[in-house]
């Protein structure tokens, strides 16, 4: 996850595969897809397909940030923005972030906001896997 988060700082701006990829990392696809007698879909495949085709919907109408937010991990509090040293920065805290302390923060600065947020966010989940 770490080396996508570097890719993802480096990039010019978001693309469909990059967020795709991210994605993936995050959110991988379920080992069982239907149930044991094969008249539906499991349901932890049913959970991931509406989160996947959310994700994708986002993506397909430019919605970058949104598709960036769906991968803070649960629970987690969140910063992004840009200002005239970075075009995009993302702060993510475990804890609320007036009453944490760095160590409990993952931080990234890309190209847009919504890089920033996906980079933060994939450190903060390797470093701190669900």
């Amino acid at each position: 996850m770490t080396d996508l988060a570097a890719k993802v700082e480096a990039a010019e701006g978001p693309t469909f595969e990059l967020m795709c990829d991210a994605f993936d990392l995050c959110f991988p696809k379920p080992p069982r897809i239907w149930t044991e007698d094969y008249n539906a879909w499991a349901d932890e495949y049913t959970q991931w397909q509406a989160r996947a085709s959310a994700f994708s919907l986002f993506l397909d109408v430019g919605a970058w940030e949104n598709a960036a937010m769906m991968l803070v991990p649960e629970g987690w509090f969140w910063r992004v923005g840009h200002s005239t040293l970075y075009a995009g920065w993302a702060h993510l805290n475990r804890k609320h972030p007036d009453f944490c302390n760095r160590e409990d923060e993952h931080s990234a600065q890309a190209a847009t906001p919504a890089l920033a947020l996906t980079a933060a966010s994939l450190r903060a989940r390797s470093e701190n896997p669900a």
